[in-house]
């Protein structure tokens, strides 16, 4: 299992700023509270 302390900063600068995280991981970012994410894997974004 990897560290999430890279995950966690991303999300704590897009929360601080109010910005959406777009990734092709968005289990990594899976529970954290009022963080958007958006999956951007061809044929899986909502």
């Amino acid at each position: 299992m990897r560290s999430r302390g890279f995950d966690a900063l991303i999300a704590a600068v897009a929360l601080a700023n109010g910005l959406a995280v777009h990734t092709a991981n968005p289990d990594d970012f899976s529970g954290i509270p009022g963080l958007q994410v958006v999956d951007i894997r061809p044929g899986l974004a909502a």
